[in-house]
């Protein structure tokens, strides 16, 4: 009875490996075996012994997954029916489980998560690992015990580099554990807008900005859209295109501050950023809005101009241009200021004019160059033909009145040297032609 006679203690399952191997161990119970003739067979041909003439041997698989037959051929035991016994043994060879993601690597943005499904060549294959960061700046990662078919943490680079969690998987199937392999997860850091403080920026209409957008994570490239305080701002757009540069001209069309927020997006490795605004902050060109800008006086008088304009704060300087060397009192102004007072003299007989060229400052932004003008008429002078006249009493005067100065009008007044003159009296017009009776006895003027 082979039952009785000889049977073999040895495993059912076992894992594939150039190292495996199994410890055979037949046994032919209160029977004698010394002198049998003992042979094992591999009936697959793909395993070894390490002596197959011995009861107990070890047996060498080999790495081929698959079913053995192992055969137990005795021959001469006595005690036992028959000269040869026979004894087969079925072992089942599971193959090694392999991962077999490909390619053995992710790259993540910052609080995503990893969302891995690990496969095997193996069915039913589950996975434990442990894992290796590159620093303290990513967080998130575990370790796990518990075999697993998916890998899903979130993993946070709280840094501006670029970090990895280094995962080294272990799988396991049939009782058969494979080896280690790394899995490596690149998790990219949130890139920012990293412009110091502020982040702002103040500038005259129409001026040009080259605004260099900077970053702590490197290659950090930037997209924005924008919002205008008014229709009176313009020159600004948004921008789908990364780059590092915001440069735009803008125009401030009205008479008061506008700005332009941008909602700036960084963008790198992949990755986006939160949404900082950038504000600038575009100043109205400062105007002057008196009208006329022009004013006519007399000779020796102070201009008193008040300068006003369109836009709140605004005060102005200016330099000035007089029509001859005949006038004087202006002068140049460099201090800013909101009066424009001087008193201006015209020494000749022609009228003169001064410009003035006022430039208007406001919020450190220059507006045009206005010309102003201020006429000064000059002090118009008498003369008289003749200068004197002699007349006998009770004749008229022929005195001709006239001036230097073009357009001259004369009025008199008239004042006698005694009661004894009469027929005078004050008037207007460019001749004196009175007649003069002196009722005395002697010589009288008037």
């Amino acid at each position: 009875d082979l039952k009785k006679c000889l049977y073999s203690r040895d495993p059912a399952t076992v894992c594939s490996g150039p190292s495996t191997k199994i410890r055979l161990h037949a046994i032919a119970s209160a029977y004698d075996t010394d002198s049998a003739m003992i042979q094992w067979q591999d009936l697959s041909n793909i395993g070894t012994f390490s002596n197959p003439h011995r009861l107990i041997t070890d047996y060498f698989p080999g790495i081929t997954a698959g079913i053995r037959t192992l055969r137990l051929t005795v021959h001469g035991i006595k005690g036992c029916s028959g000269t040869v016994v026979f004894d087969e043994k079925l072992i089942t060879v599971f193959e090694l489980p392999l991962l077999t993601n490909t390619p053995l690597h992710k790259e993540i943005c910052s609080n995503s998560s990893t969302n891995l499904i690990l496969n095997s060549n193996v069915p039913g294959t589950l996975f434990t690992w442990t894992c290796t960061p590159s620093s303290a700046n990513v967080m998130g990662w575990s370790n796990n015990a518990i075999p697993t078919t998916i890998m899903n943490q979130i993993l946070i680079n709280s840094g501006f580099n670029i970090e990895t969690v280094t995962y080294h998987i272990t799988p396991h199937a049939n009782n058969c554990n494979g080896s280690d392999t790394n899995f490596v997860v690149t998790v990219y850091p949130v890139p920012d807008l990293s412009n110091p403080l502020p982040l702002s920026l103040s500038i005259c209409s129409n001026t040009p900005a080259n605004i260099l957008l900077t970053s702590h994570v490197s290659g950090t490239l930037f997209t924005w859209t924008c919002t205008p305080s008014s229709a009176n701002v313009t020159g600004w757009s948004n921008n789908n295109i990364p780059s590092t540069f915001l440069n735009q001209t803008w125009t401030n069309s009205g008479f008061n501050i506008e700005t332009v927020t941008y909602h700036i997006v960084p963008h790198a490795n992949g990755c986006p950023g939160d949404t900082t605004n950038f504000v600038v902050t575009v100043y109205p060109t400062p105007d002057l809005n008196n009208n006329p800008l022009a004013i006519s006086q007399c000779n020796n008088l102070a201009t008193n101009i008040g300068l006003t304009s369109n836009v709140l704060g605004t005060l102005f300087t200016w330099t000035c241009t007089p029509s001859s060397g005949n006038i004087t009192g202006f002068s140049n102004n460099a201090v800013p200021t909101t009066l424009l007072n001087q008193t201006l003299v015209n020494t000749s007989f022609t009228i003169e004019t001064v410009i003035y060229y006022i430039t208007p400052h406001s919020n450190g932004c220059d507006g045009i160059v206005y010309n102003y003008v201020v006429t000064v008429y000059p002090v118009a002078d008498v003369y008289f033909n003749p200068f004197a006249q002699t007349i006998c009493s009770q004749q008229s005067t022929n005195i001709h009145i006239d001036s230097h100065v073009t357009g001259a009008t004369f009025t008199w007044t008239a004042t006698p040297s005694s009661i004894n003159l009469s027929g005078f009296s004050g008037g207007s017009g460019n001749l004196i032609s009175q007649t003069i009776t002196n009722s005395g006895n002697t010589i009288e003027t008037v």
